[in-house]
């Protein structure tokens, strides 16, 4: 996880992206892409499109990033997904408890 602390305060220093609205507290998965973010971002989608809609039977689409409660209840994401997570008593930090089983290869649980 010090990799990933590591790599998100250098894209931020240098303007890839930033925690979507920070100044009132953030809100986890929305993220504000800076001027070397948005090239960057840019590329990866041409890249992707040159790829593979050149193939038989590839289109693209664009669909909304957010949706209403009642896909995610229709779909069981609500009812079935739970990820358990865990905090570190001394970094305060949360983790995803299964991510830190497969890291760790964690057996004696």
């Amino acid at each position: 996880m010090e990799s990933l602390d590591t790599i998100m305060s250098l894209a931020k220093r240098r303007g890839f992206f930033w925690n979507a609205y920070e100044l009132y507290g953030g809100v986890a998965g929305f993220l504000v892409w800076g001027p070397n973010g948005t090239v960057l971002k840019r590329r990866i989608i041409d890249n992707w499109r040159k790829t593979f809609l050149n193939l038989p039977n590839f289109t693209e689409i664009e669909t909304p990033i957010i949706a209403p409660e009642k896909v995610f209840s229709t779909s069981g994401h609500l009812s079935n997904f739970k990820d358990i997570m865990v905090k570190c008593k001394k970094c305060k930090k949360k983790f995803n408890a299964s991510k830190l089983i497969n890291q760790y290869k964690i057996t004696n649980i």
